[in-house]
This record gives C-alpha cells, sequence and structure tokens, in this order.
C-alpha cells in the first residue's frame, strides 16, 4: 500500500478580525477511523497577525505518515483578548481530541465523508462550553472548520498542488489542501483564516519536487515543534 506524508505548511490571516489578531487554536487529524495526536498550537503565547504585513505564520509540522486512507482534517481557532492562555489552549486541544473520538463512535463503517459533519457538530458544542467555562470574557472561538480528503484524492495530490502567494510579496506557501475557518467577534467583526496543507505520496520527497520561491531565511526544518514567522507585504482587511 503507498505511504504519504501530510504535513500542515502554514496559517494564513486572509482577513483580520481585529486591528491585530492574537490567535491559538488546534489541528485534529483522523486517519481512516482513527484520531491522531491534537496538535496545539503556538508553542507559547499567541500568534499575533498585524501590523499589516504578518498575515503568514509558517508552521511545517507533520501531521500524518503512513498508508494511504481516507482523512478527515479539523482546526479550531480562537481570538484571544484576555484570560489565561495556556490553559485555553489546552482546553481546545481537549475538545478538538473529544469531537474526534465522538465523531467515530458515532460513524457507520465505512465512515469517509460521514465523519466530517459529526466532528465538526461535537467540536461546536464543545467549543461553546470553554467559551463558557474556561476562556476570557472577551476571546471569540471561531466557527471550526474541517476538510474530508479521500485516499485516491491523497494519492493524486502531486497534480493538485500549488503555492499560494500574497500580492506584492515574493514569500509563498506550498499546498494541496486547505481548510478555511471564519468567524465573527460581539462586534460583529469578520475573521478568516485559511490552513494548508501539503499531502506528499511517497516517491515524491519534498511534496513532488516543487520548490517554494526562497525567503531569504532558510529551509525551516521539517519537525514536530518547528515554528517560523513569515513577514508578508499586503494590503489591511
Amino acid at each position: 500500500m503507498a505511504d504519504v506524508k501530510v504535513v500542515w505548511t502554514g496559517l494564513e490571516c486572509r482577513v483580520r478580525q481585529e486591528k491585530k489578531d492574537d490567535i491559538f487554536g488546534s489541528v485534529q487529524l483522523i486517519a481512516g477511523m482513527t484520531p491522531q495526536p491534537a496538535v496545539k498550537f503556538p508553542d507559547a503565547g499567541t500568534l499575533t497577525f498585524g501590523p499589516p504585513e504578518l498575515r503568514i505564520f509558517s508552521a511545517q509540522r507533520l501531521l500524518y505518515s503512513g498508508p494511504a486512507q481516507d482523512l478527515s482534517v479539523s482546526l479550531a481557532l480562537v481570538q484571544h483578548d484576555s484570560g489565561d492562555i495556556e490553559q485555553g489552549k489546552q482546553a481546545v486541544a481537549q475538545a478538538i481530541s473529544t469531537a474526534a473520538t465522538a465523531a467515530v463512535a458515532a460513524a457507520t463503517s465505512p465512515a469517509g465523508a460521514a465523519l466530517a459533519k459529526p466532528f465538526i457538530d461535537f467540536l461546536v458544542v464543545g467549543l461553546v462550553d470553554i467559551a463558557s467555562d474556561l476562556l476570557g470574557l472577551a476571546d471569540d472561538p471561531f466557527n471550526p472548520a474541517a476538510v474530508f480528503i479521500p485516499k485516491d484524492k491523497l494519492l493524486d495530490a502531486n497534480s493538485r498542488r500549488q503555492i499560494r502567494q500574497r500580492p506584492n510579496d515574493p514569500h509563498t506557501l506550498q499546498f494541496t489542501d486547505m481548510v478555511i475557518c471564519s468567524g465573527t467577534d460581539g462586534d460583529g467583526d469578520l475573521g478568516v483564516y485559511a490552513l494548508y496543507l501539503d499531502v506528499q505520496p511517497s516517491g515524491a520527497p519534498g511534496g513532488g519536487g516543487v520548490t517554494p520561491a526562497g525567503d531569504g531565511i532558510g529551509t525551516p526544518t521539517l519537525s514536530t515543534g518547528s515554528q517560523e514567522w513569515r513577514w508578508r507585504s499586503s494590503s489591511a482587511s
């Protein structure tokens, strides 16, 4: 059976909710019927998107490596304003893991795309509970989002690979799939974020031979904990 790697390459702020967004959250992947460990981010504090040119966080984290099988990937984000950040991150990571386990338990076999909706439904309930009990009064969870990637789409990833580049900026992110997450705060301000995934089938090291444009700071080392900011020159939105 062919193997694949799934790398979370980065998180892009497409529309800032506030003048500066302070973001934390978790990513959860389900391989077949097996939830993988939730990845909470960042390692410390929050990701601050703003001033305007700071719009992409380059994660380069390995989410999955193994046999090609149906995958579901979910994203939970929180705009932080007050309260204990680390406690909030732990609570979101626990909520997304609990939702994944509940979705698998509720799914019929074969699960496939049927996992995505219950995954989100369970996660919405978990985030509501967190917002009520653990987060600061001004913290705003985004609407959680998920993407379902079937096995055949994993194996065809090289034909779908793209490069994400913001206007007037040479820096890039490589991806094959994405999760779009949006939400509004208490004042009705909209925020939109995109999480980028790069699926790498076996025999195609480095994402099928596509080389991102140089960013002047070297190529990030792929690991489960490496993080790197990339500065963007773009119009504020």
